[in-house]
């Protein structure tokens, strides 16, 4: 979810329509007003609870001993010893079929500045390095048609006077794209608003596709006796697509306001499916939503925010963190989402992986979901599921020290793009990969050691760290890490092709650069912008995707964003022009690109 909102608002309207919310709601729906937000403390995911517990119902089978399971007062449940494993959850799901709504816009946007906390890492003693390993990267410049030793773009499409961030009394940031293509059809989405944009002439052009007109957005309610329960507050905020060759469907994933406003109180995710001719030409999705309530959220932390997505050979696999708990994951057989019938969603306990707390899934995997995170900054936590096992695991797996501080980076006009977002997603594991035996995970590192954490750290800049493991018995192969001295890079994310190479897809900033997109293949040390902006923000995202490209396998799909100031040699106004601030000094419109690249022909 995790943006921000510039208001315009006439309070007397919004005092009205606060009233008759709590008319109709009673004592029990949350208002969106900036008081009841102002009220509202986030659960901070780094304060460990403990309790008293029984894993009866939820561990593998009788214990080998025979004994009964024995009261653990002091283990603490958002850092479970390891290694580990757990009984998986099991929830049905039914499916609804998509029609015509009314247009429905979230009040007020996302709500929010990142009012999440990320998973502090905490430090040890120094292990292995705390300098680079390999060459530095450089940035080269981008575009459509770009040839080089290195890579080709076939396509570079900017959505910029195609998507509009602003409504007419408010806007909200940051974009957070995603998308994913199969052939000439393309759907790529983003932040708040809700966009969908569909192409079918291989991003050429591209339509608008509502979501909100498609399927029931709005708030959802339900009755228990003569009582109205709010269930959410309507679609809003991150969003993601995938392609699925195996089953020839797109799958887009929605999130949902809390009832309470951004990540205050209960809410839900969508996930909808559409074959790809429904989506270039209409017709009709099919669609899931998984509430707090399926995966019994307690009322203390019911809300689900910044989802994920990966694809298996014949699952689905779906991440979400519960808010201020850990991440929760999720697996769904493929056939079902086929044959557009009721889901079987095998799930995780959350507070199990809170060390991936603001984590992604693995991309590009057969039989067994991954995902991980840290437990330590000597440390990494690798979690499991693989199918047919109603089990998920972890296991810790040592690796080099790396730099734990906050990231940060300052562009031209001292506007430091990394240091807005309160510090998430912070150093979660967001870019990963198989690739054939090789098992990659990717995150932003700091350039100093946070308090109380030994060691020196060798890097000028905010960089970001990657380690390969092998997952057959977790060793790991090698560490590296995408640095250089006078840029910063962040916000890694994976995805590997059918050649066996490694895409990248990062944001990068620093020095004489705005902070801006690019993408590039591991190894060749140089990286291309996608966008180059001429503006930044103190919150560049949370979030750049890449995916790979459909049919041919050995290309990627890619979507950033830069931020430009708003003029008429930018033709910002058409794309919804935001007011100064937020580190910018001018007004200022989002720039998100679309591309698709990959080696130049023999």
């Amino acid at each position: 979810m995790s943006a921000t909102v510039l208001a315009h608002r006439n309070t007397g309207l919004v005092r009205t329509i606060v009233l008759v919310l709590v008319l109709l709601l009673g004592a029990t729906a949350c208002t969106a007003t900036a008081e009841a937000k102002k009220r509202h403390k986030h659960p901070n995911i780094n304060k460990c609870r403990k309790k008293k517990h029984s894993d009866k119902n939820e561990r593998e089978g009788p214990r080998p001993d025979g004994k009964k399971e024995h009261e653990d007062a002091a283990r603490e449940s958002c850092v479970p010893p390891s290694p580990g494993k757990r009984r998986m959850k099991h929830k049905k799901v039914k499916a609804h079929t998509s029609g015509h709504f009314k247009h429905f816009t979230t009040k007020g946007g996302e709500e929010r500045a990142n009012e999440d906390f990320p998973w502090r890492v905490r430090g040890k003693p120094v292990g292995g390095k705390l300098s680079p390993s390999d060459d530095p990267f450089s940035v080269s410049g981008g575009g459509l048609g770009l040839s080089a030793a290195a890579a080709v773009f076939i396509q570079n499409r900017s959505l910029q006077n195609s998507v509009d961030f602003c409504s007419t009394t408010n806007c909200s940031l940051p974009p957070d794209t995603s998308g994913a293509d199969a052939g000439n059809t393309i759907l790529v989405t983003g932040n708040w608003k809700s966009f969908g944009r569909a192409s079918a002439d291989g991003g050429m052009t591209f339509n608008t596709l509502d979501p909100t007109t498609i399927f029931p957005s709005g708030p959802t309610y339900r009755f228990i006796g003569r009582r109205r329960i709010q269930l959410d507050g309507g679609i809003c905020c991150d969003q993601i697509v995938q392609y699925v060759p195996q089953i020839n469907k797109f799958i887009w994933l929605m999130q949902f306001s809390g009832t309470c406003g951004g990540t205050c109180g209960r809410n839900k995710l969508r996930i909808a499916a559409a074959s790809p001719s429904v989506v270039a030409n209409g017709g009709s999705w099919t669609y899931w939503d998984l509430t707090s309530s399926t995966f019994g959220l307690p009322s203390s932390t019911p809300n689900m925010d910044y989802p994920d997505m990966a694809v298996g050979t014949n699952t689905l696999y779906v991440s979400v963190d519960n808010v201020g708990a850990g991440l929760l994951a999720m697996r769904i057989p493929l056939s079902q989402i086929a044959s557009s019938s009721s889901i079987n969603i095998g799930y995780t306990r959350p507070s199990d992986s809170a060390t991936a707390y603001g984590g992604h899934l693995t991309q590009n995997v057969g039989d067994t979901g991954y995902w991980a995170g840290h437990v330590n900054n000597r440390t990494l936590r690798v979690f499991s599921m693989r199918d047919g096992e109603n089990v998920y695991r972890w296991r810790d797996v040592s690796i080099d020290s790396w730099c734990n501080g906050a990231n940060s980076s300052s562009v031209p006009g001292g506007t430091d793009w990394l240091g807005g977002s309160g510090g998430f997603p912070g150093n979660a594991v967001l870019g990963s990969t198989l690739r054939s035996d090789d098992l990659w995970f990717a995150w932003g590192a700091g350039h100093a050691m946070a308090s109380g954490t030994p060691g020196t750290c060798n890097f000028t800049n905010s960089h970001i760290q990657i380690v390969v493991l092998d997952p057959r018995d977790y060793h790991r192969i090698s560490q590296m890490q995408v640095w250089n001295s006078s840029i910063a890079f962040a916000y890694p994310s994976l995805a590997s092709n059918t050649q066996g190479e490694v895409g990248m897809s990062l944001g990068y900033g620093g020095g004489s650069n705005h902070a801006s997109h690019a993408v590039g293949f591991w190894g060749d040390f140089v990286v291309y912008t996608t966008t180059a902006g001429d503006t930044s923000l103190t919150r560049f995202g949370d979030y750049v995707n890449i995916r790979r490209s459909w049919p041919s396998g050995n290309l990627f799909s890619a979507e950033g964003y830069s931020t430009r100031i708003a003029n008429a040699t930018n033709n910002c106004p058409s794309n919804g022009t935001f007011a100064a601030g937020f580190g910018s000094s001018n007004n200022f419109c989002f720039d998100p690109h679309y591309v698709v690249f990959g080696r130049p022909s023999p």
